[in-house]
């Protein structure tokens, strides 16, 4: 009973750690350009004004032709639910729209845009790539349920490691030596003598 509570605590964290970790849906909106000249679209993942932020921060670099409409559309590669604005940029990298991302909205470039900004947006290999440490640091801050939710997760099976294996390998060997001289005592009261014989 115990060995299948314990499996079955098992399985819960490990699906409560897959379910947090794991998140569905996508980035979808539709883009419509209206001038006579192909631009740049993507979702970018911290807030506009952030712009032009890290390597890290861009996701799904698309083009739109001149004159159509664009259905910006893209599963659950990485982590499209942190997308939290939407840019675009013309030939030159220059900011024709910066907005906030909502699922499923339209982003109208009129023609005759002009550059929000006059600075073009660096490439991304221009821009400095965020750190290991500085990305975990921005998981904590910003998902601090599910980095607590990891290391109970981590932690719990690195007990059972650590601790568990251990102790099951003592109990195992524990329980061979207690068979063993239960087997021997057997042995020995089926060959003993009946009572008034002697050992010869």
């Amino acid at each position: 009973m115990i060995r299948r509570r314990r499996f079955g605590l098992q399985v819960v964290l490990f699906a409560l750690l897959i379910t947090s970790c794991s998140e569905g849906g996508g980035v979808y909106f539709d883009i419509v350009n209206q001038t006579n000249n192909t631009v740049y679209v993507w979702g970018f993942y911290e807030r506009c004004e952030d712009s032009p932020g890290l390597r890290q921060d861009y996701y799904q670099i698309r083009f739109v032709a001149p004159r159509s409409s664009f259905y910006y559309s893209s599963g659950s590669e990485g982590t499209p639910h942190q997308v939290a604005c939407v840019q675009v940029a013309d030939l030159y990298r220059r900011l024709l729209l910066s907005e906030p991302y909502e699922h499923g909205a339209t982003y109208v470039i009129q023609e005759g845009a002009t550059p929000i900004d006059p600075d073009p947006v660096p490439s991304i290999y221009e821009l400095r790539e965020q750190s290991w440490l500085e990305g975990q640091e921005e998981f904590i801050s910003e998902h601090p349920y599910k980095f607590a939710l990891s290391s109970a997760f981590t932690g719990y099976f690195v007990i059972i490691i650590f601790l568990g294996v251990p102790y099951g390998i003592y109990r195992t060997r524990r329980d061979s030596r207690e068979r063993s001289w239960r087997v021997e005592a057997e042995n020995a009261r089926k060959n003993a003598p009946p009572p008034g014989e002697v050992w010869r």
